[in-house]
């Protein structure tokens, strides 16, 4: 890539880093409603949460070493984990219906899981968009 090319990248890489603070700041801001509504998410929530979480920290991690290094040996993670957290916002939506309907989370607490998923898969786009902002395959296409 040349100058313009790679300071373009770093523009992008800059705001993608941006929108990741702003999403990581508006879970952060959800936290103190749980406590202060006095709202609660069931055990299988919250752990279906740190799958979804765990998965985003996978390939936003892939994400920075790929830009980092420029080693496009990552691609293949940051896609499929990418993948993984995409299917894990519609699973974990769906599960969490099912879970309003059997009436074992309520309504107002789902309202904060439902946002906390969109977050967290946003995230993960923002990291896609990171590791390949000075590939050379962005270059190509």
């Amino acid at each position: 890539l040349g100058d313009a090319n790679k300071i373009s990248a770093y523009f992008h890489v800059n705001g993608d880093i941006e929108r990741i603070g702003d999403h990581a700041e508006s879970i952060a801001d959800m936290i103190p409603a749980f406590k202060d509504r006095n709202l609660t998410l069931s055990k299988q929530s919250i752990s279906e949460l740190r799958e979804m979480m765990g998965a985003v920290n996978v390939v936003l991690e892939k994400s920075l070493k790929m830009f980092v290094s420029g080693d496009e040996t990552y691609m293949k993670d940051v896609l499929d984990y990418e993948n993984r957290v995409d299917n894990y916002e519609m699973k974990l939506q769906d599960a969490h219906i099912e879970r309003l309907k059997e009436g074992v989370c309520s309504a107002r607490a789902g309202v904060y899981f439902a946002d906390i998923i969109s977050s967290l898969e946003r995230v993960g786009d923002h990291a896609t968009n990171i590791a390949f902002a000075l590939t050379k395959s962005k270059a190509d296409a």
